[in-house]
C-alpha cells in the first residue's frame, strides 16, 4: 500500500484478524517514496494531483506507525526479519518500509523480502 491509504486499513485488518483461520504473519509493506510523485513519505509533503482526491497530505512514517499503534492499542516492537527493520504488532502483524516504490508489486515484493526463499511459505496478497 502507500501511506495515504492507511486510514482504509481498519476494515481489512478487522476482517483478516477475525477469520476462523488467521495467517501466521501479515506483512504490510509501505514504500518510502511514491513512484507517482517521488515525494518521500518521511517528510509528509504532498501535492494535490498525486493522491486520491479525498486524501490531501501524504502521512509521515511516524503517522503511519501511530495509526497502527492506535489500532492495536500499543507501541510496536522494533525487530529485524531477513536483515530488514520491521515494526511488529499483535497477532504477527509486521509493518515495514520499502526503499523504493515497485508500484502494485509492493505487497508481494515486500513479503518476499521478509519471507526469503523458504519453499514451505505460502504468500497470499490482498489489497486494502
Amino acid at each position: 500500500t502507500f501511506g495515504a491509504r492507511v486510514n482504509f486499513f481498519k476494515e481489512s485488518l478487522d476482517s483478516i484478524l477475525n477469520q476462523t483461520y488467521t495467517p501466521d504473519r501479515i506483512v504490510i509493506s509501505v514504500p518510502m517514496f511514491r513512484s507517482t510523485s517521488n515525494v518521500p513519505v518521511s517528510d509528509g509533503a504532498g501535492c494535490s494531483d498525486c493522491f486520491d482526491p479525498v486524501e490531501e497530505v501524504e502521512p509521515t512514517v511516524h503517522d503511519i506507525i501511530n495509526w497502527f499503534s492506535n489500532y492495536f492499542a500499543h507501541e510496536p516492537t522494533i525487530g529485524n526479519i531477513s536483515n530488514r527493520v520491521v515494526y511488529q504488532f499483535d497477532r504477527n502483524v509486521v509493518l515495514h518500509f520499502l526503499d523504493k516504490d515497485p508500484g502494485p508489486a509492493a505487497k508481494l515484493l515486500g513479503a518476499l523480502m521478509l519471507e526469503g526463499t523458504d519453499p514451505s511459505t505460502i504468500i497470499i496478497t490482498l489489497d486494502d
